[in-house]
């Protein structure tokens, strides 16, 4: 009896401990949705020129309207990747992608925001940060244009500020914010305008008495009738709330680094608002290498939760960067995030990952040398980008536009772009499953089989 005791004992001992380990397993193989495929991708290209893709959006009639820049290499300068006559370009698709028209705009050297009006028309910016490896850093006045269907240009209007954000407002107006240089960003301007350029609202920052040097910012968005600015100076992320007059509300600071030096600490990259009117910030933090970031804070200001993703934790080495480049919100509660392993500007270390409201992964896919994505009417993403053209030689390679439509993903629908909170199994989950508990029952009878052999 004492030795069918203990075998009843062992049997059970390995039945409960492979069963934990199913239950760890399983959610493991479920706990991400599978990645988009594209659909088709498009590459445009000029001999002799390098053509840049940095913003994209889907308009009227399911086409694309992509934003950029088209320069030529300067060879008297070596053979690194230095660029002269750039001028802004706007490249208009049908709904595959197929080239339709496009239009350069002299003395503009790129295109950093599109938004498509109603009279079928657009508007564009240029003087955003824009991140490739082709050192594109220099501060040049902000340029904000109205152009009608086939680009011919209606409207314009100049500001003497490098342009850092911009927002549609509810009121088809535009949020701008901008800062006196790329690099030197002492002085910050938020401006309003109506939905035809007229200025309502110019207010100028002075950061440094506000926040101390280094400080800067980054995004600003309109919150009911109010605005919300965030940035960084060289130790801590900076968010800022104003009336609707731009006069300061609250202030707070926040840091993931104890380091204090302005190629390090906290910087924050882009905020939104969130359904339960709290707001959800993006950006990245160093200590000893650099990782993303999320955010999460109520509409006073007080931190609710924070999560932070490492190139380890997303499939990469242990001591490599990490950062998150551009954050696109998609529909009401999820966002796809656009990031970096390694050199920020290295675009074949770019990849794309979507996040829920709540900081879940949902999905990591490389392939994807995006600067800019949006959601398409199908529930799928246009992403637009750069991709490096073919050559044995690196000083002959130019730069192509990239723009690629992407399939719609499962956790997201045209009518609802809400996370499921309870995702459906798939077929990878129930082979897993399957063959869990499968191994469980054939243990089982080896141990039992050997128990009564021992008898």
């Amino acid at each position: 009896m004492v030795g069918e005791n203990l075998v009843k004992k062992q049997y059970i001992t390995i039945v409960l401990i492979l069963l934990c380990l199913t239950i760890e397993v399983i959610p493991l193989c479920n706990s991400l949705v599978s990645p988009p495929q594209a659909e088709w991708n498009r590459t445009y290209s000029q001999d002799g020129f390098g053509l840049f893709g940095y913003s994209v959006l889907q308009t009227t009639g399911d086409g694309y309207l992509v934003g950029g820049m088209k320069a030529q290499k300067d060879y008297q300068r070596g053979l690194g990747d230095f660029w002269v006559n750039e001028t802004s370009l706007l490249v208009k698709t049908d709904s595959l992608g197929n080239w339709q028209w496009n239009k350069t705009y002299l003395n503009i050297p790129w295109i950093s925001y599109l938004s498509q009006t109603e009279d079928n028309g657009y508007v564009f910016c240029n003087g955003g940060t824009v991140f490739t490896n082709y050192g594109l850093s220099q501060s040049n006045p902000t340029y904000f244009c109205k152009i009608d269907s086939l680009g011919n240009t209606q409207w314009n209007i100049t500001f003497p500020f490098y342009e850092k954000s911009v927002i549609q407002t509810n009121d088809q107006g535009y949020l701008v914010l901008g800062a006196s240089s790329y690099y030197n960003s002492e002085l910050a301007d938020l401006v309003k305008l109506s939905s035809v350029g007229t200025v309502e609202l110019d207010v100028h920052y002075n950061l440094t008495k506000l926040f101390g040097y280094y400080s800067q910012f980054s995004a600003a968005i309109a919150v009911n009738s109010n605005y919300l600015i965030c940035g960084n100076n060289d130790t801590n992320g900076l968010i800022l709330m104003t009336n609707s007059n731009g006069n300061i509300l609250w202030n707070r600071t926040t840091s993931f680094s104890s380091e204090s030096n302005l190629q390090k600490g906290t910087k924050f990259l882009n905020v939104f608002e969130t359904n339960d009117k709290g707001l959800l910030l993006f950006g990245n933090y160093k200590e000893d290498k650099w990782d993303g970031f999320i955010l999460k804070i109520d509409a006073t200001g007080n931190s609710e939760w924070n999560l932070t993703y490492s190139s380890e934790s997303l499939g990469g080495y242990a001591t490599e960067d990490l950062r998150f480049i551009s954050v696109i919100r998609m529909g009401e509660d999820d966002y796809v995030i656009t990031a970096s392993r390694g050199d920020e500007y290295d675009l074949e270390q770019f990849f794309t990952m979507k996040v829920s409201g709540l900081g879940e992964l949902e999905w990591v896919t490389g392939g994807f040398p995006s600067s800019s994505a949006v959601l398409t009417s199908d529930g799928g993403y246009a992403f637009a980008g750069i991709k490096i053209s073919d050559s044995a030689f690196s000083w002959e390679r130019n730069p192509n536009l990239w723009l690629a439509k992407i399939t719609h993903d499962n956790s997201t629908s045209p009518e609802s772009t809400s996370k499921l909170n309870k995702p459906t199994p798939d077929s990878d989950f129930l082979i897993t499953a399957g063959i869990a508990i499968g191994a469980i029952i054939i243990v089982a009878i080896i141990v039992y089989k050997k128990g009564h052999r021992k008898k």
